[in-house]
């Protein structure tokens, strides 16, 4: 569908006109409004009463309502959460009264120095270690570090944000002269209206993600200047020049059946002082065949302006997050329940043996254009199958969605692997169905209008699809080798590396010792060059191994776990690395698992002939026992030299031979 506004000049003048009245008359402060909704989604659906949420939520009563004797029963998981307590500090700023743009005496390294591994470049991403080329920031435990990098023989610690140890502390931006800290926190009951009873209160918990904006111009002495708290669990954010993108979901459950108003989320910030502002039913939309009982929030926000932010709350629910410059797309995956059907299930199950399971997976997927400092819903679509992360998604330069999923095939359990197109509506355009069955999908790169997928099962299959018509995505070409690549990065245009596991596939043999099939087992650490330059034969160039089974890295899960510097083939990431040192196949014919030996960052020099190993940078001695405050969780470089961040030490070395320059104890 396509995108319709209204256009809000009408709109603006009258709510302009209402509050010059009002603060002529004296009824309110003269401090900006804070605004609940501004430019919200006028092409969806408007829940508007509290009779319509009653109605929007009917269908997912049994799971929302827990209630004996009047109270909410929270969910299992509540039992174990470490509940906080009242907010301790302030939610007001400090010292600073007001926002001005960031300062520009704090100049930084001409670009020489590395960032954050991005999924899309001009997009931002929050991580847990940032440089701006003069200074490091290093968040571990509940402290943001600032250190002075240059020259590294002399480095030091100049500024400290602690953290409230009620929050924890996620991850964090850097942009100029601010700092832009995301931190998680759970409450129990009710933070806002704790004197009201859990089941009137809706949730029985309360999962705020606050958002910190700091002034770091004087990296001595940071100050807040302002604080924006959105009840729900953080999804993620985005940053795009100097507008943020926070976005949560707020679960509906431990609630009563009369009043699911009580349930709608809450927000506040401290720019427009400290009340708190409950999201009203006449200001919260509904995505179309919404599937969980869930308020997805947005929270958009300039970092340069003294504006509100702006709020969009829709009932639906979230789960990962693709962004470029101009678009947002929030996937949320499901399952369509089928029936038990009998005939063709061949499992060898008493209670499986006539009976086959028909459901099956699907991926909606919300688009939103960020317009205006906001961000404005476009169209939704939905495909079959579920996405494995963020890398899964893409959009073509002819505005198109890409997707690629794993999913079964009809009437059966098998897996089978899909790649869709949508046009810039969200409808279908174009599809690749049946890739390797059987197998499921452990990466995906999108680069250009090319898309790269690696499936597995016992042996890896890079497949290259080609998306110049994305009508009609075509297959061109396909490489089985042994392992997999659970992360995809691109290099140039003719290269990719893959970073995964090694594997190798034994016989499944009974008690008696007869054969029955064969399963892969995933063993130490690999990284694959391809060669895509001929799209219709990639080639493994080289691989390099690491380590035995038991060996991992963040990498795996978590690409900005990576330093890579394109221009001179620096490639840098932490590694756990374990090694077997009897028998790797044991004698019931599965591999064994090494023991950690080292731990550390693992540097190496990449070309277009392959890899070549440097060196481990390790915070603990080789063969001793690597703590988990010695165990090193980031790189980065500044000029010629590399750091590297432990919760234990910052450690400074020559990118030339890897000697240690200088080291700084966080202990």
């Amino acid at each position: 569908m396509k995108s319709r506004r209204r256009h809000p000049i009408f709109n603006s003048l009258l709510l302009l006109l209402t509050v010059c009245l009002l603060l002529n008359s004296g009824i309110i402060p003269t401090y900006p409004l804070q605004q609940s909704i501004v430019q919200a989604a006028e092409n969806l659906p408007l829940v508007a009463t509290e009779e319509k949420l009653t109605e929007l939520l009917s269908p997912f009563q049994d799971s929302i309502s827990y209630d004996y004797g009047g109270y909410a029963i929270p969910r299992l998981f509540n039992s174990i959460k470490g509940y906080a307590g009242a907010v301790a500090e302030s939610a007001a700023p400090q010292t600073q009264d007001t926002i001005q743009a960031p300062s520009e005496k704090q100049t930084t390294d001409s670009g020489n120095y590395s960032t954050t591994n991005l999924q899309v470049e001009g997009v931002d991403e929050a991580d847990t270690v940032k440089t701006d080329g003069n200074y490091l920031y290093y968040l571990s435990g509940q402290k943001i570090t600032i250190v002075r990098a240059k020259p590294a023989e002399a480095m030091q610690v100049v500024g400290e944000i602690e953290i409230s140890p009620e929050d924890n502390a996620l991850e964090f931006f850097i942009n100029g002269d601010r700092l832009v800290l995301i931190t998680q926190t759970y409450k129990a009951w009710d933070l806002f209206e704790s004197s009201l009873k859990p089941a009137e209160n809706g949730n029985s918990d309360s999962d705020l993600t606050v958002t910190h904006l700091y002034n770091i111009a004087d990296r001595t002495n940071p100050l807040l200047l302002r604080k924006l708290t959105q009840e729900g669990n953080y999804l993620s954010a985005r940053a795009v020049g100097s507008v943020y993108y926070v976005i949560t979901n707020h679960s509906i459950y431990g609630c009563s059946a009369t009043d699911l108003s009580k349930t709608l989320p809450r927000y506040t910030d401290t720019l427009f002082g400290n009340e708190t502002q409950r999201v009203r039913c006449d200001e919260l939309y509904y995505m179309p065949e919404f599937t969980i009982p869930n308020y997805l929030m947005t929270m958009v926000f300039d970092i340069n302006q003294e504006e509100p932010a702006k709020i969009n709350t829709y009932l639906g629910a979230g789960e990962n997050i693709f962004a470029t410059a101009a678009h947002l797309y929030i996937a949320s995956g499901g399952r369509s329940y089928g029936v038990m059907e009998k005939s063709v299930n061949k499992s060898n199950s008493p209670l499986m043996r006539d009976m086959i399971w028909s459901g099956q997976s699907y991926t909606r997927i919300y688009k939103f254009a960020l317009e205006d400092d906001n961000l404005i819903f476009v169209a939704d679509g939905e495909v079959t199958g579920c996405i494995i992360n963020r890398y899964a998604m893409g959009e073509g330069s002819d505005g198109s969605f890409r997707i690629a999923t794993t999913g079964f095939t009809e009437g059966s359990y098998e897996t089978v692997n899909l790649l869709f197109t949508l046009d810039e509506d969200m409808q279908p355009l174009g599809a690749l169905r049946d890739l390797a069955k059987g197998e499921k999908i452990y990466s995906v790169r999108f680069m250009s209008d090319r898309a790269f997928i690696v499936t597995f099962k016992t042996v890896d299959p890079l497949f290259v699809i080609d998306l110049t018509d994305s009508a009609q995505p075509v297959v061109l070409g396909e490489l089985k080798i042994p392992g997999y690549s659970d992360y995809l990065h691109p290099w140039g245009d003719n290269y990719l590396i893959g970073f995964g596991k090694d594997t190798v596939t034994l016989p499944v043999k009974s008690g008696s010792g007869v054969v029955l099939g064969e399963q892969a087992y995933y063993l130490g650490m690999k990284l694959s060059l391809f060669d895509i330059s001929d799209l219709s034969q990639p080639v493994e160039v080289d691989v390099a191994l690491i380590g035995d089974r038991g060996t991992d890295s963040p990498l795996l899960s978590d690409a900005k776990a990576l330093l890579f510097q394109p221009a001179t083939g620096l490639l840098a990431f932490p590694v756990w690395e374990s090694t077997i040192a009897g028998a790797k196949i044991s004698e019931y014919g599965y591999p064994n698992y090494g023991e950690m030996t080292r731990q550390g960052l693992f540097v190496f020099s990449v070309t277009e002939e392959g890899f070549t190993y440097r060196d481990c940078l390790s915070h603990h001695e080789f063969g001793e026992t690597a703590f988990w405050e010695d165990q090193v969780e980031r790189a980065v470089s500044i000029g010629e030299t590399i750091y590297t961040f432990s919760p234990a030490m910052i450690q400074a070395h020559y990118l030339q031979d890897l000697t240690q320059i200088a080291k700084i104890d966080l202990k």
